[in-house]
């Protein structure tokens, strides 16, 4: 499935309220990027943009706009041009069109993934054990004094329950016939990687998009069991079925699906959960997929906007933007700079805050400091914590959804809610932040035992407000950076400068500047109150 211009769920361009007759901004207020590199321009482009902005005396705002990662090129263009369209009479723009493999990815490989037999039935079998473990039994009400409470039975998973679950996966004809068929297609991975292919892209069988592990194992399974199995490799694909071979190869597959179960459990006692069926879902991809899709990607699309600020101006865009705005303040001091990111804009403005701070410091600038407008930033608040060089903020104004609308923006489709038609709606109905929540990020307390050690299962991201909500199990005596996040953007702010504005608002009592009525994550940079809020930041400042 490709992400067609227009069309694309995560920056939905047709709900714009404002639409530009142009396919692109002025070529002077955009930087084309890929990888960090100028992509079809050079640094003279760069220096002219500044020298644009200095030459004009219609505004002395400059606004810097970062789109998120799931945007592809010709969607960049299209929403800079209707952004340009929106705020060209109160802020000179730039925008930075940058474009990653991580949106290609999802859009490509989720729907592939959520159709595959292994997939569905594990979901199946899991959703089995999972449901009967969070339905209450019957109630013992009648047969309880009144004076007297009955505690909820603690959420365990049995070797019982382990031993039911893989029993149910191994048997299952469905899942037999499946780990036969991806065996016989599948080639051996020493194979592939002396073909050069990396180990984060390799698909060892053309039926799945499973991990090239559990492929390995697979194949391995069924080889071992199979009394075919003294042919040669190439006569692979032509091993008679058998049921010693079915059964081994069903029970790799159902013997690396028991963390699914045992994570889901775990999540849901500790309150990390991200509801049913989702939790299975992100679990499901974590145990069988996670190679093929996750961390690895969405770290190599952050990667990116950090690779923008390489050493070498003439080369990295981001640069020769760091560059320019130092010399813009020497000889224009009276300018403002507002930040605006959506999504994975958070981080290109917190990689930004850091190399901006370093240059501006070298040059003996104290001072000078950023307006900064987030729209369901998808950085963690660790990364908050860390990179945005609090020094260098004037304020922050962040947009995000409530988190009961956010629960229903099903995943890259453009529906809301349980009538939604779209197989990723219906597999995963909740948003991108909480996919990103849910498997992208790492988590800190790796092989510990201690209160982080299930945060890559639900990391904390700023611009969900699931994260602000849930105070007792986000402590700050436990997550100091949860906290952090917390005080400084309260929900009804002291100092409007930092302020946390939960769309949809009550737009009878917010105030101007304090407006949104986005459903959806990719409808921000277009919903029309949202735009108003965003001139009225760029025309009274925060």
């Amino acid at each position: 499935m490709r992400i067609l211009p227009g069309s694309n769920p995560a920056l939905n361009l047709e709900a714009f309220a404002v639409q530009s007759p142009a396919s692109a901004p002025p070529p002077i207020n955009a930087l084309y990027l890929r990888d960090g590199l100028y992509d079809s321009m050079t640094r003279k482009d760069v220096a002219a943009t500044f020298a644009a902005f200095k030459g004009q005396t219609a505004t002395n705002r400059l606004a810097l706009f970062f789109h998120g990662g799931l945007v592809d090129k010709a969607s960049g263009q299209q929403s800079a041009a209707n952004e340009f369209r929106a705020y060209e009479d109160c802020a000179f723009p730039l925008f930075f069109i940058w474009e990653s493999g991580f949106g290609e990815a999802l859009a490509h490989h989720l729907p592939l993934i959520f159709a595959e037999t292994i997939f569905g039935r594990v979901l199946s079998h899991a959703m089995d054990i999972i449901s009967s473990k969070l339905t209450p039994a019957p109630s013992v009400a009648a047969l309880t004094p009144a004076t007297e409470t009955v505690a909820a039975p603690p959420l365990v998973i049995t070797s019982e329950d382990i031993d039911a679950f893989i029993h149910a996966v191994q048997s299952d004809p469905l899942v037999q016939n499946e780990a036969v068929a991806i065996a016989r297609s599948s080639q051996d991975v020493n194979a592939a990687l002396a073909q050069g292919v990396a180990r984060n892209s390799m698909v060892l069988s053309p039926r799945t998009l499973l991990s090239p592990e559990i492929v390995g194992s697979v194949r391995g399974a069924f080889l071992q069991a199979s009394p075919a199995a003294s042919l040669s490799e190439p006569a692979l694909e032509s091993f008679p079925f058998s049921v010693g071979g079915a059964l081994q190869a069903a029970l790799s597959i159902a013997k690396a699906a028991v963390p699914v179960i045992l994570n889901t459990i775990k999540r849901f006692a500790l309150g990390r959960d991200h509801g049913l069926p989702c939790t299975i879902v992100e679990e499901i991809l974590r145990a069988l997929y996670l190679a093929n899709f996750g961390s690895a990607i969405w770290e190599e699309m952050k990667k990116e906007t950090e690779d923008a600020f390489g050493p070498d101006s003439s080369r990295f865009g981001g640069t020769a933007v760091v560059e320019e705005i130092c010399l813009l303040i020497k000889n224009k001091p009276a300018t403002t700079i507002t930040l605006v990111g959506h999504s994975t804009g958070g981080v290109y403005i917190g990689n930004f805050l850091q190399h901006v701070d370093q240059a501006l410091t070298m040059q003996g600038d104290t001072t000078t400091r950023f307006d900064i407008v987030l729209l369901a930033p998808a950085n963690t608040d660790d990364f908050f914590a860390q990179q945005y060089v609090r020094s260098r903020i004037r304020g922050i104004r962040m947009f995000l959804m409530k988190d009961e609308v956010e629960q229903q923006d099903h995943l890259l489709t453009k529906d809301v809610g349980p009538a939604d038609p779209s197989i990723l709606g219906n597999v995963y109905p909740r948003s991108l932040l909480y996919l990103v929540s849910g498997i992208c990020e790492y988590f800190e307390g790796q092989g510990g035992d201690g209160v982080h050690r299930m945060d890559g299962f639900d990391m904390p991201i700023l611009g969900m407000d699931r994260f602000y909500k849930n105070a007792a199990t986000f402590s700050p005596a436990d997550y100091p950076n949860v906290g952090f996040v917390r005080t400084e953007f309260p929900s009804s702010p002291g100092d409007p400068a930092f302020a946390r504005v939960l769309s949809p608002t009550d737009n009878t009592t917010a105030p101007l500047g304090f407006r949104s009525t986005a459903l959806k994550h990719g409808n921000f940079p277009g919903d029309q109150l949202t735009i108003q809020s965003l001139r009225e930041c760029f025309q009274n400042g925060l």
